[in-house]
């Protein structure tokens, strides 16, 4: 279950959602264009705002390629939590719903 299932799949949850299952490396936006089947265009539209929100960050340049990774904030794990919490959730563990009732909570 990725946070595209039901967070809606735009071009930011795909880069949030791909950089979030790869959290150990960081990506060019070539890469993240490749692997998420977005265009280069779209990523370099969207990496900038995902960067001001605190979603994503710059962590080195290879040459001339900027290299990206997720973000280590509280919002990033919130969301990772949520994708965690909601994949069992649906795989049937009863548990999380009331991790989801807190979050919930803890949102409004």
């Amino acid at each position: 279950m990725t946070l595209t299932d039901f967070l809606g799949d735009t071009a930011e949850m795909r880069i949030i959602d791909f950089l979030g299952e790869h959290i150990r490396y960081d990506y060019s936006i070539s890469q993240i264009a490749e692997y998420t089947g977005l265009s280069r265009t779209t990523v370099y539209d969207k990496i900038p705002k995902l960067e001001e929100n605190n979603v994503v960050k710059k962590v080195r340049t290879v040459g001339r390629s900027e290299m990206f990774r997720l973000a280590n904030n509280e919002l990033t794990k919130t969301l990772e939590r949520v994708a965690l919490t909601h994949s069992l959730i649906m795989a049937g563990d009863e548990k999380p719903k009331e991790v989801m009732k807190e979050l919930a909570k803890a949102l409004a």
